[in-house]
């Protein structure tokens, strides 16, 4: 274990460690583009230079390995004016869309220009032009002027996505990043390169020119997509969501974590990242609904509760079902008040899976109800009165449709997956309206929090079970 020094602090470091690691890992900051923990090391982009005693020339603190005595200076003269010049050719080309470009606020060149050049340009000649706003696959734009070929998104698709569908083409000045002949970027984790991406190259379909991003609040969270359950950032502003990020990418920006400690959940896979959307529908059930002749129509939540108690109190069995999308608390309030309850899940036809993130389950705590000895719902369930969380596959569909209940009781948000035969809907909270635990495939249960209150009449299910307590 070599102990070198940088700036004048001495420093314990494991074997291989690079230099740019250690002080990342000790609270000392580096700039870098091209680097990225969960990547290979490219070296390219040159910010990162540093000063290494009784060495001639400035070396790259990624891909320089500390060795025992070396001393290193991060911030000496020599090293300053390195970045200053570093910064300076790495802007000779880029176009001055900072008020338009969709990177505004998070843009690493804007930041370490201020931070360590400020230095106005020098150059007078046209400036090299390339492609702009080139659609590149279904999920992403790309400005080639605006990239610094620090290959991020290059080495991300070959390495995390496992498909090579971007590459550097050309030579010089003429460099520029573009899809792989005969390919286009729609590999599953597409949007991923957007977060990678340290300047406005690559921007987003569904999020361009929605919402500058000092104006978002966001929300720590978990992706309920699947049962990965990873870590995400909720962002919003005004009571609408408008979008998704993976959590650590912030903790990567920040400080250093070893790989190994971080997992492949620092990324997001664009399925779970665009299903904010699911949340957002125009179909939201507001009220209490009770079924007429004519449809569907409000009921106070008062006259609703008195329903549904007076049909439990007068019930021989009373069957509950409750849903792999409800939260770990919301599971065992249920469980609690009801005698015979079973377990459904979501069940979507084809559902995609791989073995980097997607999870065929595409429910977010089916682990949890299994760990509970729940059943699955059976095909000869009978009872008077059944009760239903979120909806019902297929399959369970018709275990339940075709018998004679005497009351049928949906709790749930969306109003075009309402159960046939429903008599009484009561409107939940939907998952950005509470907050909670989840356990994932792996076992590993993980907090969410709530991002806005719950609108209407709606709640989240231990409030709905409270009130039939009462």
């Amino acid at each position: 274990m070599p102990t070198f020094t940088i700036d004048g602090k001495k420093i314990d470091a494991k074997d291989g460690t690079t230099v740019l690691q250690a002080a990342l890992a000790n609270g000392i900051f580096i700039p870098h583009y091209c680097w990225h923990p969960l990547l290979s090391i490219s070296g390219n982009c040159r910010i990162c230079l540093v000063e290494i005693e009784g060495r001639p020339k400035l070396e790259v603190s990624c891909n320089l390995a500390v060795a025992e005595g070396m001393v290193v200076r991060t911030n000496s003269d020599v090293v300053v004016a390195a970045r200053k010049d570093v910064m300076e050719f790495l802007l000779i080309n880029h176009p001055l869309d900072c008020p338009i470009c969709d990177q505004a606020g998070e843009c690493l060149l804007q930041d370490y220009h201020f931070k360590y050049s400020k230095r106005g340009s020098r150059f007078k000649e046209e400036k090299v032009h390339k492609a702009k706003v080139v659609d590149i696959g279904p999920n992403v734009k790309m400005d080639q002027e605006r990239c610094i070929l620090c290959s991020r998104c290059v080495r991300f698709c070959a390495e995390i996505a496992k498909d090579s569908e971007l590459t550097i083409a050309q030579r010089g000045d003429s460099c520029y990043v573009t899809t792989a002949p005969g390919k286009r970027l729609e590999n599953p984790y597409s949007l991923n390169t957007v977060d990678v991406c340290p300047v406005g190259a690559l921007t987003s379909k569904d999020f361009r020119f929605k919402k500058r991003v000092w104006f978002l609040k966001q929300v720590p969270s978990v992706c309920p997509h699947c049962s990965n359950g990873c870590p995400i950032w909720i962002e919003y502003e005004d009571g609408v969501i408008y979008r998704w990020r993976p959590r650590s990418e912030d903790v990567i920006r920040e400080k250093y974590i070893a790989p190994s400690q971080m997992g492949i959940t620092n990324f997001l896979c664009d399925e779970g990242r665009l299903s904010y959307k699911e949340w957002q529908l125009a179909s939201r059930i507001f009220e209490p609904l009770v079924s007429s002749e004519e449809g569907f129509k409000n009921i106070g939540a008062i006259e609703a509760l008195r329903l549904v108690k007076n049909a439990i109190a007068n019930s021989a069995e009373t069957v509950g079902v409750i849903s792999a999308q409800s939260s770990c608390e919301e599971a065992d309030a249920f469980i609690k008040f009801f005698k015979s309850v079973y377990r459904t899940k979501r069940e979507p036809k084809a559902a995609s899976e791989d073995d980097i993130i997607i999870k065929r389950d595409k429910n977010p705590n089916a682990n949890y109800l299994k760990s509970l000895n729940i059943e699955n719902l059976p095909a000869d369930v009978t009872g008077d009165v059944l009760v239903i969380v979120d909806t019902l596959p297929e399959d369970d569909m018709m275990k339940v449709v075709n018998f004679k209940w005497k009351l049928v009781v949906q709790l749930t948000h969306d109003r075009s997956l309402i159960v046939p035969g429903a008599d009484i809907v009561l409107p939940l909270a939907t998952f950005t309206e509470k907050e909670g635990t989840l356990v994932n495939h792996a076992g590993v249960r993980q907090s969410f929090s709530k991002v806005f209150e719950p609108k209407g009449g709606t709640r989240n299910l231990v409030e709905w079970v409270e009130l039939l307590k009462k």
